[in-house]
């Protein structure tokens, strides 16, 4: 039996895994230990977040994004966020073309509540209430309309650089060498259906699956089990690093930092998440 899709059964529908956000305590620190480890660099800092009483930092990894957010008033919802949890994940953002018709597809079936949206010409934006998602994050549904910016393309025009976002490719382009490649979140105490969880979001997003996993065009989102004492949120992000020197450059700068743990085969932790590291062919900017 074929699995349930999202509302009326509409297929399944590229998905690009565009940008995730941490939310941290100290931007300019984490900004400054990132930047000191991987060959990334400020690409934007939109002062569109002051609404929410942010202020961020956005970094390329290859065609994708890291936002870093930081609360500016103790009333910031990032801030209730940090208070409950520590620094870590705050929203995992993903890009597809027919993002504005699913959402119209699930508030007319209240499967998913909207909490906010951002519609133009060029782009469309839904937020979803993470309560109605497992894995404790945002969930953010995108679409970014025109030729030449589609899921498939990578150093394309993101709408959360701004106004002049096509501005700032050539800056993706500068760190080709990277690439986001996967993220895991932890499930709520309790829970432990890790293949259940990344139903739910195929479901309602329309995102593909390989095997337990939430199958995006260019990365994996997985799920483990909840831990008591823990609450759900991003468990570990993974970057693919071109080339044996350059990854061995990494690790070697994340020891130097004082951030590694374990041994050749370990990770680092930064930004309240694990981060793993792996080797990936030479750098690429042709997509």
């Amino acid at each position: 039996m074929a699995p349930p899709s999202f509302g009326s059964g509409a297929p399944e529908e590229p998905t690009r895994l565009r940008q995730i956000a941490l939310a941290v305590t100290d931007l300019e620190k984490e900004v400054s230990l990132l930047t000191s480890i991987l060959p990334t660099h400020v690409l934007y800092r939109d002062p569109r977040v002051s609404v929410w009483n942010l202020h961020n930092a956005l970094l390329p990894l290859g065609g994708d994004i890291l936002e870093l957010v930081s609360p500016t008033s103790s009333s910031a919802p990032a801030a209730r966020h940090i208070k409950r949890n520590g620094d870590g994940g705050y929203m995992i953002i993903m890009q597809q073309q027919g993002a504005k018709e699913r959402r119209e597809q699930l508030v007319k079936s209240k499967r998913a509540r909207v909490i906010w949206t951002s519609d133009h010409e060029e782009s469309s934006a839904t937020q979803y209430h993470p309560a109605d998602v497992p894995g404790g994050v945002i969930p953010e549904l995108d679409a970014q309309y025109g030729a030449g910016k589609g899921v498939e393309v990578r150093f394309g025009a993101w709408h959360a650089l701004g106004p002049r976002h096509e501005e700032y490719v050539g800056g993706m382009r500068e760190t080709a060498g990277l690439g986001l490649l996967g993220v895991v979140c932890r499930l709520k105490a309790g829970e432990v259906d890790v293949e259940g969880a990344a139903r739910r979001w195929r479901d309602l997003f329309g995102v593909a699956m390989s095997r337990d996993l939430v199958a995006f065009t260019n990365a994996r989102l997985g799920f483990v089990r909840g831990v008591e004492g823990k609450g759900a949120g991003i468990e570990s992000i993974t970057v693919g690093v071109a080339g044996r020197e350059k990854l061995e450059d990494v690790i070697k700068k994340a020891r130097e930092k004082g951030v590694w743990r374990g041994g050749t085969h370990g990770w680092a932790e930064m930004c309240g998440v694990k981060w793993h590291f792996v080797q990936t062919g030479e750098e690429t900017s042709k997509l």
